[in-house]
């Protein structure tokens, strides 16, 4: 991996080297108003370049139109065509007008709120990061991966709050093309921009603990991440990934075959392993225990779960993801539950903020119980 140097490395190294204190200056961290129009007027926070596996070649015209098709429902967020159809389409200059609103009430409320830039491999990713001044030198970060058709802009102020409630600051990365992130979605480019977050954490922020958090979509692009990812041992990490599937051929096949027949469920699920598509997130908890690092895995459950492995019986649809196609159910299936943690909401819905909820109250016990070995103990 190569690491570019830039004109934000003397504010990084002020603000947290080793000598960096609490009274630090953290308003010099915090973006100007005018920052949140476009991508920042400097250079990146933080660039990378470490090529990563390319799952996908080229395959012609017809294999980009199915691509583009499937990514129109695994992925709308990138989609301008998606977005005019819902309430959700903000053009540009709108959406720079919501980040200088958000902006401006994150310092009202205290905090303070860095448009960063992370570029990995010529992409740049619009990134936003959030703390209140007491917080911002304790090491401790969460990076929230969202779901397939949010945006940082919508979201960021409440996770904020959440995570700044268990003593975290946050990072929240777009992905590729979404909002004001560049590059072409794929699940190449979708682990890039959660995983130079990560990168950016470690090297620039200097994190000494950091949460790698996903929503539904966002935790198949967490999973993506974690694949590409060099873990360092001096790090306390710990993953959580909430209401998330198992692999993403397979919960667009059962998605078909729920609309459909079985049959052209099992040609999609054929379609999405042929365009390049496949995310497997389940190869990157095996990752996860192979290296003992925890994973809180967060689904919807017939009744109420707290620590114990679940039944397969257990898991209950969420409206969008089907039990079987969850990731805690691939896991408890296949037996991988090493250092996992597995939390069920009864009857919980795919946009359910009490995903969000108990995860804040896991780490407000993670804390409260950090001198415990075991973190399975916890309760």
């Amino acid at each position: 991996m190569t690491q570019s140097t830039n004109s934000s490395d003397l504010l990084y190294h002020r603000l947290f080297s080793d000598s960096a204190n609490e009274t630090s200056d953290w308003n010099a961290l915090n973006s100007p108003l005018c920052d949140f129009y476009g991508l920042p007027c400097r250079s990146p926070d933080f660039t990378i370049a470490k090529p990563s596996p390319n799952t996908y070649q080229g395959k012609g015209f017809l294999n980009a139109i199915v691509r583009k098709s499937i990514l129109l429902a695994l992925y709308p967020a990138q989609s301008t065509l998606f977005t005019i159809a819902t309430r959700s389409f903000k053009p540009q200059a709108h959406l720079d007008s919501v980040r200088r609103d958000l902006a401006k009430r994150l310092n009202d409320s205290g905090f303070i709120a860095r448009h960063v830039l992370l570029q990995k491999n010529c992409i740049q990713y619009s990134g936003v990061l959030i703390g209140k001044p007491d917080q911002l030198g304790n090491g401790k970060w969460a990076l929230q991966a969202l779901g397939n058709s949010e945006f940082w802009e919508f979201s960021a102020e409440e996770i904020a709050h959440l995570f700044t409630s268990c003593g975290y600051n946050t990072l929240i990365v777009n992905g590729p093309s979404v909002g004001r992130s560049e590059g072409h979605p794929s699940p190449e480019n979708i682990g890039n921009s959660q995983e130079v977050g990560i990168c950016f954490l470690e090297s620039k922020i200097r994190a000494k603990e950091i949460v790698i958090s996903g929503r539904s979509f966002g935790g198949a692009a967490v999973g993506q991440a974690v694949l590409r990812h060099d873990f360092l041992p001096s790090i306390r990490y710990t993953i959580s990934r909430q209401m998330t599937f198992d692999i993403s051929s397979r919960i667009c096949g059962e998605m078909a075959s729920s609309y459909t027949t079985k049959l052209l469920g099992g040609f999609v699920e054929k379609l999405v392993e042929w365009t390049g598509l496949e995310m497997d997130s389940i190869a990157a908890s095996k990752k996860l225990a192979e290296l003992s690092i925890p994973e809180v895995i967060i689904q919807s459950t017939h009744s109420a779960i707290h620590g114990s492995i679940p039944l397969l019986t257990d898991f209950h649809s969420d409206g969008m993801i089907f039990s079987h196609t969850s990731l805690g159910y691939a896991l408890v299936k296949e037996g991988i539950t090493c250092d996992k943690f597995f939390i069920g909401i009864e009857k919980a819905d795919h946009i359910s903020p009490r995903a969000m909820t108990v995860l804040r109250d896991f780490l407000v016990n993670l804390q409260i119980s950090s001198s415990q070995t075991n973190f399975l103990d916890l309760d």
